[in-house]
């Protein structure tokens, strides 16, 4: 997008506008820390949400409806604003339709039920960056991807949405996401076990200065007589 020929003028910052937009099916912390880490991106975060008859069409019937989904949401803090009915193909129109300088969304594989990228459009154009997937999130595709088959027996989803993803991944490029998304993985694993060393570390010195404290406290008292009275 161009800049604002006014905020140049004043000499005023102009207001980054992301876009993000997802089907968040059964939301949960990945969802939350995806659309945490778009709104710090920039100022003003706007997240559009599929309908019940686009998913059904690219991937299989969602769990909750698209009212549902709206309104878990909205009920994100680092969401400004939802736009329902978000087109599954995210197109140049739609982020400068709500003045959007580009669009945010993670590195797991999103396509069409013709097995097009959906962000193809906004990649050519320059107009797409690019977050790390949550763990949580990681992990959530592949449990789903586990019980593809299992689903597709019960006629909940079809085979063959799971059959395009796993070509996908199967390629270069696709081996490649998923061996970052390995590697980040690995990694956060990795902080969150220092952060529980660390944890362990000042409980046990806290501990130790608590359990001195204590027994200088049973000699702090000394009477009148000059005798010692224990706590």
């Amino acid at each position: 997008m161009d800049s604002d020929p006014a905020s140049d003028l004043t000499g005023e910052r102009k207001q980054v506008r992301v876009w993000g937009d997802g089907c968040y099916d059964m939301v949960h912390f990945g969802h939350a820390n995806a659309l945490r880490q778009a709104k710090a991106m920039g100022d003003y975060l706007i997240v559009g949400v599929h309908t019940d008859e686009e998913i059904s069409k690219h991937k299989g019937p969602p769990v909750f409806t698209q009212q549902e989904r709206y309104k878990m949401v909205r009920a994100i803090k680092w969401v400004d604003e939802v736009i329902e009915g978000a087109p599954y193909v995210t197109t140049i129109e739609t982020l400068d339709k709500y003045n959007c300088d580009f669009c945010v969304h993670g590195d797991d594989i999103t396509m069409t039920a013709d097995g097009v990228d959906t962000y193809h459009i906004v990649k050519a154009a320059k107009r797409y960056k690019l977050e790390m997937l949550s763990i949580l999130l990681s992990v959530a595709i592949q449990i789903v991807w586990e019980l593809m088959p299992v689903l597709d027996h019960r006629g909940l989803v079809s085979l063959s949405f799971f059959q395009r993803h796993k070509k996908l991944c199967s390629s270069p490029l696709g081996l490649r996401q998923r061996l970052v998304t390995r590697l980040c993985m690995w990694l956060e694993h990795l902080t969150c076990f220092m952060l529980d060393i660390w944890t362990f570390w000042k409980r046990l010195v806290r501990k130790e200065t608590s359990s001195l404290s204590d027994s200088t406290q049973t000699l702090s008292l000394i009477d009148t007589k000059g005798q010692i009275t224990l706590l």
